[in-house]
């Protein structure tokens, strides 16, 4: 039983293996050259939006430098954070 197994798994992966390498619209080299080009163009920022993490961070770093191991849900941190609709 367990042989039958091991032969139809890889058999199958030897089909694919062989489907994929027949039907590839390009080569291997080319396809990861196109997304190592998008995922370095993706992760440009442009000086706005370097300018908003910036601020987010300084707004969280804020934030972390007043708050205490115990906060409670009447602290100014629990309001400025959560909005009303989710608050206890």
């Amino acid at each position: 039983m367990n042989k039958n197994i091991l032969w139809a798994f890889l058999g199958g992966a030897l089909a694919g293996g062989i489907t994929a390498w027949l039907l590839a619209p390009r080569s291997g080299e080319e396809t990861r050259t196109i997304i190592s080009n998008r995922i370095k163009k993706d992760m440009e920022l442009n000086d706005e939006d370097l300018n908003d993490l910036q601020q987010v961070l300084q707004h969280l770093q804020h934030l972390l430098n007043r708050s205490t191991l115990t906060t409670t849900v009447d602290s100014p941190d629990f309001e400025e954070t959560v909005p009303p609709e989710n608050r206890a």
